[in-house]
């Protein structure tokens, strides 16, 4: 495979990777943990009128969450009690680049540097398309450090890529300084005003606020605007339809009181005054989703430092029940949810940081409760995506390990997870994406640097 036509840098390095390269362990890398129980449970109080959806419901008992003790289920280790991490890269699979989309094929070409920000650091990357002609665009985030002998503070600029469908990047689309709110807590695309172009929504712990850029439909910003939604230091923001109106709405978690907080959407772009859930911890991580099988929006949280999940279950009309605790072994430094195993539940998937660092697996009992953690304790960052990186139809899980390179864990389709393999990242990466941006139907990745800093991306190439 070339690399992608519309490269702003040439490609620094190319390697074809296959699935039999730098794997860890057994062909599974953690052994499930019993689902006999259930720790963390609710369940909404409200209707069902939210986004359509089927409900499942489970055959296995659940208990409160307070009987929880944060046990896990550990993955295997080497005879020598140590973890075995990825080794050199074994020979390529001889199907790589046939173009068929074998099950359990990983193929990759890159990294390839698409953008080079010099001094700047990626804070933010979103996978959108802008204009409208089906092919994924790249909304940059920068994060851009004042001068002066003291830094005088950070200045953050927005900026828009058109993708090319090969994986490539245009020049710069657009650029600027977004007026009333920072980037650091979150930036999403999604057609908030529904007038067909998909816009951006920021949100920024320091501006205590967030904003909408209006998409022009070109790849461009028509108007920003500043959405009346004060929280106390915003960390992250969902964009998604909370009472089943059909209008996008917004939440928010913040870290000084707030707790989490929604905003309804008019369908043209304006947000209601935010419904409010105090909270005394430091929310820092959000991911919303159909946790108890009503068909309603429910919301995780995770609190940075400390051990513990903050069930959020939706009530339909766009508020959110009190918080439920799930106990988990060590604090989370982020957080996402999948259906990893086919039954329509959203399982959790926690980054930890602490003394057990690792990615741990919760699976969704399909009433709100969740099971004893499955641990994956390999040297994983904060970085965490989920996607079709493979030719089967599992949902596999893409993270960054603490050398800087790529950890892709294939999903085995019940929830468990395979050893995982590990990609050349060409630089230290702080933030990620994946979307199929080169057409083959498979997850390619996009990954952002710190400063002296750029944008890379590996594209799968079955």
């Amino acid at each position: 495979m070339t690399p992608p036509r519309s490269l702003v840098v040439v490609a620094v390095s190319v390697a074809l990777v296959g699935c039999t390269g730098r794997t860890t362990g057994d062909s599974d890398a953690g052994t499930a943990a019993s689902d006999e129980t259930s720790e963390g449970t609710g369940s909404s109080e409200g209707t069902t009128a939210g986004p359509s959806g089927s409900s499942s419901e489970s055959s296995e008992s659940s208990e409160s969450s307070e009987s929880s003790d944060g046990e896990t289920t550990i993955a295997p280790t080497s005879t020598t009690g140590a973890l075995d991490l990825p080794s050199d890269t074994d020979p390529l699979p001889a199907t790589c680049g046939d173009g068929i989309l074998d099950p359990g094929e990983l193929c990759y070409v890159g990294p390839f540097e698409v953008i080079d920000m010099y001094s700047q650091s990626a804070e933010q990357l979103e996978l959108v398309d802008l204009n409208g002609d089906g092919d994924l665009d790249l909304a940059l985030g920068l994060k851009i450090p004042l001068p002066g002998i003291i830094l005088e503070g950070t200045l953050y600029e927005v900026q828009t890529y058109l993708g090319d469908g090969a994986g490539g990047f245009s020049s710069l689309v657009w650029s600027g300084i977004p007026q009333s709110s920072g980037i650091d807590a979150g930036m999403i695309g999604a057609d908030v005003d529904e007038d067909g172009a998909r816009d951006l929504v920021l949100a920024g712990n320091f501006a205590q606020t967030a904003a909408l850029l209006r998409g022009d439909g070109a790849g461009g910003v028509a108007e920003q605007l500043e959405l009346n939604i004060a929280l106390n230091w915003p960390t992250d923001l969902a964009v998604v339809d909370l009472d089943g109106d059909a209008h996008l709405d917004l939440a928010l978690i913040g870290s000084a009181g707030d707790g989490i907080a929604s905003a309804l959407g008019d369908g043209a772009g304006g947000f209601g005054p935010p419904l409010v859930k105090p909270a005394t911890t430091q929310n820092q991580f959000l991911t919303v989703a159909d946790l108890d099988g009503d068909a309603v929006p429910d919301a995780a949280v995770g609190a940075w430092g400390t051990p513990t999940l903050y069930l959020y279950f939706g009530a339909g009309d766009g508020s959110f029940a009190e918080p439920v605790e799930r106990p988990i072994p060590t604090p989370p430094s982020n957080l996402e949810s999948a259906d990893l195993d086919g039954d329509g539940d959203p399982e959790l998937l926690v980054i930890t940081q602490g003394e057990q660092v690792g990615l741990l697996v919760l699976r969704n009992l399909g009433d709100g409760g969740f099971s004893k953690p499955d641990l994956y304790p390999y040297p994983v960052t904060a970085a965490l995506a989920v996607g079709r990186c493979d030719g089967d139809e599992h949902p596999d899980v893409v993270t960054i390990n603490q050398d800087g390179d790529i950890f892709v864990f294939r999903g085995a389709g019940d929830r468990t997870l395979q050893a995982p393999v590990t990609f050349a990242a060409g630089a230290y990466g702080t933030v990620l994406k994946i979307g199929d941006l080169n057409g083959d139907g498979l997850a390619d990745i996009v990954l952002g640097q710190a400063s002296p800093g750029g944008v890379n991306v590996l594209l799968s190439d079955p």
